[in-house]
C-alpha cells in the first residue's frame, strides 16, 4: 500500500493510504496523561490539609504554605503540558491531628517526570488515599479493529449545495436519533453505576454525620466531579473538627460559585 504520509503527532502514530476511495488509519498510543481536572480532583484532600486559609492564626505557616502551593501548581502545570521542570523541594505546615494548636512540617521532593507519579507521591507523603489516581487507566485501550473510512472520491470534488446539506440534516428526527444513540447511552449508564452508588453513599453519610438539612448540587456537575466534591467534603470534615462544627445543621450546595446565603447555607 503506497503511503501518503507517515508522521508523529504527539504520541499518536498515523498511517494513511493514498487510495482515493478508502483511508485506513492505524492509531497507537503508549501512555495516558492526567488532565488538569484529574490532577485537581486527586489533590483535593491535600489542598484541604495545607490551604493557607486554614492557618489564619499562624501567619508564618500561612505564608509558607501559600508560597509552596504557588510553586507546586506551576510545577504541575509544566508536567501536564508535557514539559520537564527542574526538581524542587517544598515544605508545608499541617495541623497535628492529636494535639490541637500544634503544627507539623512535611518536606516534599518534586523530582518525578510525570504528573501521575508526582500526584501519587504527594498523596503518599501526606498519608492520603491514592484510590482515585490508581483507578485512572495508565494506557488507552487499542481499538478492536482498524478504523476504516470509506467515501467516494467524487464527494470531494462535487459542488457544495447548502439546500442539499440542509435536507440531509433534516432526515434525522428524534426517533432515529434515539435509536442510534440508545446503545451508547446504556453503556455509559452501566459504566457510571459504581460512581453513582458512591455518590448516594457519601451523600447519606454526610447528611447523617453533619446533621445537614439539605445537600444538593448544580445540575451541570458530572458524576465524577460530584463524587470528588463529596469525597473532598468528607476529608475536610474528618481532618478539621472546627469546620465540621460550623456545618452542623446547615444546608450545603455544590455549585460554580462560593458563598453563604442569608439563611446561613453554604
Amino acid at each position: 500500500m503506497p503511503l501518503l504520509h507517515s508522521s508523529y503527532l504527539s504520541n499518536w502514530y498515523v498511517v494513511a493510504s493514498r487510495t482515493p476511495t478508502k483511508c485506513i488509519y492505524v492509531i497507537k498510543n503508549s501512555q495516558r496523561y492526567l488532565s488538569s481536572a484529574q490532577v485537581t480532583t486527586a489533590l483535593r484532600p491535600f489542598y484541604f490539609l495545607v490551604h493557607p486559609d486554614l492557618f489564619g492564626r499562624h501567619p508564618r505557616a500561612q505564608h509558607v504554605n501559600d508560597s509552596s502551593l504557588k510553586v507546586l501548581n506551576s510545577h504541575l502545570d509544566s508536567l501536564i503540558n508535557h514539559e520537564k521542570p527542574r526538581p524542587v523541594s517544598l515544605r508545608f505546615y499541617v495541623k497535628n491531628k492529636k494535639m490541637q494548636g500544634i503544627l507539623s512540617t512535611v518536606a516534599l521532593q518534586l523530582n518525578k517526570t510525570s504528573a501521575r507519579d508526582t500526584v501519587h507521591g504527594i498523596l503518599r507523603e501526606f498519608d492520603l488515599p491514592t484510590k482515585y489516581v490508581d483507578s485512572l487507566p495508565e494506557t488507552l485501550h487499542q481499538p478492536d479493529r482498524k478504523v476504516t473510512y470509506h467515501r467516494p472520491f467524487n464527494d470531494f470534488t462535487r459542488n457544495f449545495s447548502p439546500e442539499e446539506e440542509l435536507c440531509m440534516t433534516r432526515r434525522e428526527n428524534l426517533y432515529t436519533w434515539l435509536i442510534k444513540n440508545m446503545g451508547e447511552a446504556e453503556r455509559r449508564l452501566a459504566v457510571s453505576e459504581p460512581i453513582r452508588q458512591d455518590i448516594v453513599r457519601l451523600r447519606s453519610w454526610l447528611i447523617d454525620e453533619l446533621n445537614l438539612t439539605k445537600l444538593s448540587w448544580q445540575r451541570g456537575l458530572g458524576t465524577t466531579h460530584l463524587r470528588g466534591c463529596l469525597q473532598g467534603l468528607t476529608a475536610l470534615t474528618t481532618h478539621h473538627q472546627e469546620i465540621k462544627e460550623i456545618l452542623q445543621g446547615r444546608a450545603v450546595h455544590f455549585g460554580s460559585e462560593t458563598g453563604v446565603s442569608l439563611e446561613g447555607n453554604m
